[in-house]
């Protein structure tokens, strides 16, 4: 900028469309009638008065606000817990079962294997096998006379 210049020069060496329209328009573009704003708050009332101001909303239907429900922090929450805790259950109860029942069914086997195969198997043998099982039929400490006594009931 030159030392002398004015603003209006100036405005003219940096951009001619923006001194253009200094120019052409000297009445501004909107005019609001005298006292407009004064009077603005009175009329708006006056509108207003006597009329009854009737809202109507529609309430959500129950499937919205069951998922409006649900999809509180809370609820999700608390859902998803229980959701982890029967998964985590249902996988422990599940393969605890098939534990189960494999032990379960090595036993039967065991035992039919024995029931079979009985006269190939020493008196000493059985004594020491019932004994680790803790059978709730035959006691632990069983004499050799009482096993056999056993072996021949079973048999029989």
């Amino acid at each position: 900028m030159k030392e002398n210049q004015n603003p209006i020069e100036e405005l003219n060496d940096l951009s001619s469309i923006l001194a253009a329209l200094k120019t052409t328009s000297s009445a501004p573009i909107f005019k609001t009638p005298l006292f407009y704003f004064d009077t603005l708050q009175d009329k708006v009332f006056e509108k207003l008065e006597g009329k009854p101001i009737i809202v109507v909303t529609k309430s959500p239907t129950w499937a919205v606000r069951l998922q409006q429900w649900f999809w509180q922090p809370s609820t999700a929450w608390a859902f998803s817990t229980m959701i982890m805790m029967m998964m985590v259950a249902t996988f422990w109860f599940q393969k605890s079962t098939q534990k189960a029942a494999a032990t379960f069914a090595l036993h039967e086997e065991v035992h039919h294997y024995i029931a079979n195969n009985l006269d190939e198997f020493d008196e000493e043998l059985l004594a020491e096998y019932h004994h680790l099982q803790d059978s709730k039929h035959v006691k632990a400490n069983l004499t050799i006379e009482e096993l056999e006594h056993y072996l021949n009931a079973f048999m029989d």
